[in-house]
């Protein structure tokens, strides 16, 4: 398969690279689309990864190649979106469903290969299902877009409120949604940048 590989940040190189295999407990996913995150870009070009060389990428949908043995609840062809954490669920804080915290995690893309690829293999706990018929790049923005709607959640608003949105780059975007989706009466967002202005009041901003 095609793949981007980090070895060192700043050398990026196009291979051809295994397939990779996958367990009974996992599927191959084909991707299908994937997104640049604000990490990536220092990732890969000054900071480097948890490991190198790697194949970053983590924003990412696909649809299922083949499926391991134990694997139950989907079909191969299936359009799915992927979290890119990969909780231990035997620590503490897994086992009171705390998954972001989880001491003895994985990740796609930073801590094992990611989605500059063709094929990825995954754990069947973090496929979600997705509607069928929607794009595969909207697919694709679940991680972020799951970021902003955490974010307001910790704010705890309710409908009738109203809320403010500082940044409006993708997530301040998909927040400017999540708020008027949850009825937010007014949304006032703030950026430096004209087209992201326009932007935000595409979403939904009302000043």
């Amino acid at each position: 398969m095609r793949s981007l590989v980090m070895y060192k940040p700043g050398d990026l190189r196009l291979e051809d690279r295994p397939i990779p295999e996958y367990g009974p407990d996992e599927v191959l996913v084909r991707v299908a689309a994937c997104g640049v995150c604000g990490s990536d870009i220092p990732r890969m070009l000054t900071k480097g990864a948890h490991r190198m060389p790697i194949i970053c990428g983590h924003e990412f949908s696909g649809r299922i190649a083949s499926l391991g043995a134990n694997v139950k609840g989907f079909v191969k062809g299936e359009l799915v979106a992927i979290p890119p954490l990969i909780p231990c669920r035997k620590c503490d804080q897994c086992l009171t469903t705390n998954y972001s915290r989880c001491k003895d995690y994985s990740y796609i893309g930073s801590r094992r290969d990611g989605a500059y690829a063709e094929y990825v293999n995954v754990p069947v706990g973090n496929l979600l299902k997705a509607p069928q018929t929607l794009d595969p790049r909207a697919v694709a923005m679940t991680d972020p877009a799951s970021i902003a709607l955490h974010a307001i959640w910790k704010a705890s608003m309710t409908a009738g409120t109203r809320g403010a949105v500082v940044g409006c780059g993708p997530i301040g975007l998909f927040a400017i949604q999540w708020m008027r989706m949850l009825g937010a009466t007014a949304v006032a967002a703030t950026d430096v940048s004209e087209r992201k202005l326009e932007l935000a009041r595409e979403a939904g901003a009302t000043l």
